[in-house]
C-alpha cells in the first residue's frame, strides 16, 4: 500500500478521534489520538503551576455553541475508547463542549493531556515533518474565577503535557501570535485524575484570533430549596487574541431573575464593556427561582458583544438541584358597605372567584369564597403570587398603588384581606378635549381634562392613565416618546389630584405631537381617570383625537366570502369586479375606492395615512364591531384582507320572479375595467369622494363635514 493510501485509510478513522478527544475535553475535529504507546514530553513550564482548585462538581462544562435563533441544546459526551486514530481533523468554527468535571473533591493529577500543535502549511491536514510549533504558549485558566492557573509552552517536538495541576477543566488560551486554524483562539483543556492517555493534535496557523468569550456560572451551595434565593458567580473570559468590545448580556438570565443593577454596564440593558485578550470579569448575582426542570433550575443567556459571530460558544448557563416545596394563602373577602374600612357583619362575600398565578414552576389556580367569605389555597408550590379576585354585583377590590405579589413559602402561611367596593365609575366622569382639529409634528397640543365627582366623599390620588394600548402616537407617555411631561400631578410621578364630593374640576395637560402621529395620520389622547389608575381598571375613560395629515400609504389585501371560516381564500370564495371604498366615520367621507380583479385582489394606492372603514358594493357586508377596519401608515405598503359575508335576501314568493332566494346572494354586478360599478354610483357621489380625499390628505374639514370629537 501507498503512503499515500495509507493517509487516506488512517483518515477514515478520523472519526473515532472524537471520542477520546470528547472523553478529555476537545473538540469534536481539530484533534487526532496521539500514539498511545510514545512516551509524551515533559511540559516546559514558566511558572510554577497554581494550587487553585478546579472548579466543583457543580460546575457545569462551556456552554455549547448557540445560535440565537435556536434554543441551546448541549452535546452529550462520546463513551471513553482507548482506540489511537493518527491522522488530525481540522476544527470546526463551532466546538462541542467538554463533559463536566468528575463529581469528587478536586486532587492533584496523576494523570495527563497531551496535545500536539502543528502549522499545517502544505495544507494536507497531516502532522508532516517540521510543521511542529516549538514555543507555543498557552495560559491555562480556571473557567469559575478567570484566574491563572498555569502557563505551558509546546516543546521540540510541539507537543504540550497538561498535568500538575488539580484535576478538571480549564480554559487554555493562547499567545496571540497563533490562533486554531478555526479562528479561535484558545481551546478547553481538560487534565483527568489518572493516566487514561488521552490527548490530541490541533491545526495552527499564524494570526491574532479575534475576540471569543466564554461564560461560566457557578452556584453557591449544592443545591437549593425552591423558595431559596440561589446566590451565583458568573465568570466571563476573553480567551481570543483581540480585545472585546461593548460585551454585555443579550437577554436576562432565564429561570433566576437578578436584579439588572447587579450586572452594572455587562447587564442586557448596559452599555457594555471592554475585555482584553485573556481578561476576565466576575459577577456576584443572586435572585428568585423562576423556572424548574426535572429538578433542577438552569439559568442561562448569551454574552454579546462587537463583532460577535454567529453561530459561537458564548453561552452563560448552569445547573444546580432544586428541592420543590410547598407553602399555602388563604384569606377572606368581603363587601365594605357601610364603607367603614373594616369587615362588619352581614359583610361576608360569598362565590367570590379568588385567582392565584405564580409560584415555581408557574401555575394557576381558582376557588371560591365559602359563605363566610373564607378561601384557602393549600400545597401552593413555593413563590411569587399575585392574587384577584371578582365579586358579584360590581364590587371591586381596589389597589393602593403597591405591589400586590406575595411570597409563599414553607412554614410561613399568607394570610389576605380582599376588601370590596363600588367602582369609581359609579361617581368619576371624565371628559377629554384637543384644542385643535388639526396638528402638525412637535406643534404642541393643548388638552382640557374635566373630572366630575357625582359621589358623597372625596377622591383622592386621582391619576391619569394613558395610552394603554401603546401606540407612539398617543399622547400621555408611550415606549417611543418616553414618559409625558406637560400633566402636572396626573401622571406620575405627580401624586395624583383631589376632586370634592359633587365637585366638578377643570386641568389642562401640554404635550408635543409626536413623530409617529405623521406615520399614524392622527394623533390621540386616550387616558382612563381614577385613584392609581395604572393599578385600578374601573376608571372613568375619555378620549379625542386630531388630524396630522400629509402622509400617505397604499394597501393591498383579498376580498372574499369565507365559507368554510378557515381565515384561508379557498376556490370559489373570492369576490371578483367589485368596487370597494374606505371611509373615514369621524367626516363622514370617502377617502379611496377601487375595483377587486377577477380573483378578489384590492390594491388602494396613495391613501391618506389613518384608520378607515371599508364598505362594499353589492349584497355584501362586513360582520362584527371591527369588521371592515383597516389602519394605513405613512410611507409603506400594508396588508388586509376584506372578508365580508352575504346580505340576507328577501324570501321569493312561490311562483314568483326567480333567482337568487333562501339567502344566497345573486352574482356581484360586472363593473370590469371600471364599468357599471363605477357608473352606478354616479358622478356627484365620485366628485364628493374626491373632495373627501383632499379633506382628509391636508388636514381639512372639521367645519366642512363635521366634528370629529369622540369623548368618554
Amino acid at each position: 500500500m501507498s503512503e499515500r493510501s495509507a493517509r487516506r485509510a488512517l483518515l477514515r478513522v478520523g472519526a473515532l478521534a472524537t471520542a477520546v478527544v470528547l472523553a478529555f475535553g476537545g473538540t469534536s475535529a481539530a484533534l487526532a489520538q496521539d500514539d498511545p504507546t510514545s512516551t509524551p514530553p515533559v511540559p516546559t513550564q514558566t511558572s510554577t503551576p497554581s494550587a487553585e482548585p478546579t472548579p466543583s462538581s457543580s460546575e457545569p462544562a462551556p456552554p455549547s455553541s448557540t445560535p440565537t435563533s435556536e434554543s441551546a441544546q448541549p452535546t452529550e459526551p462520546a463513551e471513553p475508547t482507548t482506540e489511537a486514530p493518527t491522522a488530525p481533523v481540522e476544527a470546526p468554527a463551532t466546538p462541542v463542549e467538554a463533559p463536566a468535571a468528575p463529581a469528587e473533591p478536586p486532587k492533584a493529577a496523576v494523570g495527563k493531556f497531551t496535545v500536539k500543535f502543528i502549522h499545517d502549511q502544505d495544507g494536507d491536514s497531516w502532522d508532516d515533518p517540521g510543521e511542529e510549533i516549538v514555543g507555543l504558549k498557552v495560559a491555562v485558566l480556571n473557567p469559575a474565577t478567570g484566574t491563572k492557573v498555569a502557563d505551558f509552552v509546546s516543546g521540540p517536538d510541539g507537543k504540550i503535557v497538561f498535568t500538575g495541576i488539580p484535576a478538571g477543566q480549564y480554559w487554555g488560551v493562547f499567545d496571540t501570535a497563533w490562533k486554531l486554524r478555526s479562528g479561535q483562539g484558545g481551546i478547553p483543556v481538560y487534565v483527568p485524575e489518572s493516566d487514561t492517555g488521552g490527548g490530541g493534535m490541533y491545526l495552527m496557523e499564524p494570526g491574532t484570533s479575534a475576540a471569543d468569550l466564554r461564560g461560566s456560572l457557578t452556584f453557591e451551595k449544592s443545591s437549593y430549596e425552591s423558595h431559596e434565593t440561589v446566590r451565583m458567580t458568573a465568570t466571563v473570559t476573553n480567551i481570543g487574541g483581540q480585545t472585546a468590545r461593548r460585551a454585555k448580556l443579550m437577554w436576562s438570565l432565564f429561570a433566576v431573575e437578578t436584579a439588572e443593577e447587579q450586572w452594572g454596564d455587562f447587564g442586557w440593558r448596559g452599555a457594555g464593556i471592554d475585555l482584553a485578550s485573556g481578561e476576565s470579569r466576575t459577577f456576584q448575582v443572586s435572585g428568585p427561582i423562576r423556572d424548574i426542570s426535572n429538578g433542577k433550575v438552569r439559568p442561562s443567556t448569551i454574552i454579546d458583544w462587537d463583532g460577535r459571530p454567529n453561530p459561537c460558544q458564548c453561552g452563560l448557563s448552569g445547573e444546580v438541584t432544586v428541592v420543590q416545596t410547598k407553602g399555602e394563602i388563604s384569606g377572606v373577602a368581603y363587601a365594605d358597605k357601610n364603607r367603614n374600612g373594616q369587615q362588619d357583619a352581614g359583610e361576608a362575600a360569598a362565590g367570590v372567584v379568588v385567582e392565584a398565578n405564580g409560584g415555581t414552576p408557574y401555575g394557576y389556580f381558582k376557588t371560591t369564597t365559602e359563605a363566610d367569605g373564607r378561601y384557602a389555597f393549600k400545597d401552593l408550590p413555593s413563590g411569587d403570587y399575585y392574587v384577584g379576585y371578582t365579586f358579584a354585583d360590581g364590587w371591586v377590590v381596589h389597589s393602593d398603588g403597591t405591589d400586590s405579589k406575595v411570597r409563599v413559602q414553607p412554614g410561613a402561611p399568607v394570610h389576605l384581606t380582599a376588601r370590596g367596593e363600588r367602582p369609581y365609575t359609579e361617581s368619576l366622569s371624565a371628559t377629554l378635549t384637543l384644542d385643535k382639529d388639526v396638528y402638525q409634528v412637535g406643534e404642541e397640543a393643548r388638552i382640557t381634562i374635566t373630572l366630575t365627582n357625582s359621589g358623597d366623599r372625596a377622591l383622592s390620588g386621582i391619576q391619569a392613565w394613558c395610552n394603554r394600548i401603546g401606540d407612539d402616537n398617543q399622547l400621555g407617555g408611550s415606549p417611543g416618546n418616553g414618559p409625558a411631561t406637560g400633566w402636572g400631578e396626573l401622571i406620575p410621578p405627580g401624586k395624583g389630584v383631589t376632586v370634592g364630593a359633587g365637585e366638578t374640576k377643570t386641568f389642562i395637560a401640554t404635550e408635543k405631537v409626536p413623530q409617529a402621529a405623521f406615520n399614524f395620520g392622527t394623533v390621540v389622547a386616550s387616558c382612563g381617570f381614577a385613584p392609581y389608575a395604572g393599578w385600578n381598571t374601573d376608571a372613568a375613560e375619555a378620549f379625542d383625537s386630531a388630524r396630522v395629515p400629509g402622509g400617505f400609504g397604499s394597501l393591498v389585501g383579498k376580498l372574499y366570502h369565507d365559507r368554510n371560516g378557515n381565515w384561508t381564500v379557498d376556490e370559489g370564495e373570492a369576490i371578483g369586479n367589485t368596487r370597494i371604498v374606505l371611509r373615514d366615520r369621524e367626516r363622514n367621507v370617502d377617502v379611496a375606492e377601487t375595483i377587486s380583479d377577477a380573483a378578489g385582489n384590492v390594491r388602494f394606492d396613495r391613501v391618506p395615512a389613518g384608520d378607515w372603514w371599508a364598505w362594499v358594493d353589492g349584497p355584501w357586508k362586513f360582520e362584527g364591531e371591527w369588521g371592515g377596519h383597516v389602519r394605513v401608515h405613512a410611507g409603506g405598503e400594508w396588508r388586509s384582507d376584506f372578508t365580508v359575508v352575504p346580505v340576507p335576501q328577501p324570501e321569493t314568493p312561490a311562483g314568483g320572479a326567480g333567482g337568487g332566494g333562501g339567502g344566497t346572494p345573486p352574482p356581484a354586478p360586472a363593473a370590469a375595467g371600471g364599468g357599471d360599478a363605477l357608473a352606478k354610483t354616479g358622478a356627484s357621489v365620485l366628485g364628493l369622494g374626491l373632495i373627501g380625499v383632499l379633506l382628509v390628505a391636508f388636514g381639512f374639514g372639521a367645519s366642512v363635514i363635521g366634528r370629529r370629537r369622540q369623548i368618554a
